[in-house]
């Protein structure tokens, strides 16, 4: 028996795991220029795109589980990039909203997505734009499906 269909070269899991770490590495030098971490990285993205998320939202905007989330937001809060406040209509809920120092870490990191495109092309490989979104489609499919599960 060959059992084919065990062969890591065969497995979706494997390069979708391998490409992830490669990822991490490629933007760890990066972010460390900013003073953020990777998850920093993708909590700010989503509050540069709506100031002002609920905890429970900003969970489900990141994909970040709530303790790992809370852990963050609150290392966040220690480095002044976030504040959380408590919604008007339920002290319980807290509100993460952007200071001034989060905000201003957009100007600076504009430039990340397209020095990642730059990074990720050679001599013998090259990831255009058009992969990258192809790509970014697919995961977006497999998400959803998963999400089913």
């Amino acid at each position: 028996m060959s059992f084919e269909e065990l062969r890591l070269k065969n497995q979706i899991c494997h390069r979708i795991y391998s490409a992830n770490n490669g990822i991490q590495r490629l933007y760890r030098p990066l972010l460390n220029e900013l003073g953020i971490t990777y998850v920093q990285y993708v909590i700010l993205m989503a509050l540069w795109e709506n100031d002002k998320v609920p905890m429970g939202k900003l969970s489900k905007i990141t994909k970040l589980d709530k303790g790992f989330l809370t852990t963050t937001i609150e290392k966040m809060k220690c480095e002044r990039f976030i504040k959380l406040i408590s919604d008007s209509t339920d002290k319980r809920k807290k509100i993460v909203v952007l200071t001034k120092k989060g905000t201003e870490l957009k100007k600076k990191a504009r430039c990340i997505p397209s020095e990642v495109l730059n990074l990720l092309s050679h001599d013998d490989v090259e990831i255009s734009e058009k992969d990258v979104h192809t790509f970014i489609k697919v995961l977006d499919q497999m998400n959803i499906l998963l999400s089913k599960i």
